[in-house]
């Protein structure tokens, strides 16, 4: 599931279809229109990027200080 991070709206990754352009990945929020950043994190076992929201990408536990 995405959720938009302008109007915090989620939706199934069927309602909204992931885009690419020379800023990288992203899908607009149907509801609002809000561009929300997409991290690819490598391809799936068919081969296509994997892509999950920016911050879900990286857990708070994770950061080195």
């Amino acid at each position: 599931m995405w959720t938009c991070r302008n109007c915090n709206v989620s939706f199934d990754f069927d309602r909204t279809v992931p885009e690419v352009d020379e800023q990288g990945f992203f899908f607009l929020c149907p509801a609002c229109d809000y561009r929300n950043k997409l991290v690819d994190t490598g391809p799936d076992a068919a081969g296509r990027p994997k892509l999950v929201q920016n911050d879900d990408s990286v857990s708070p536990n994770d950061e080195s200080d």
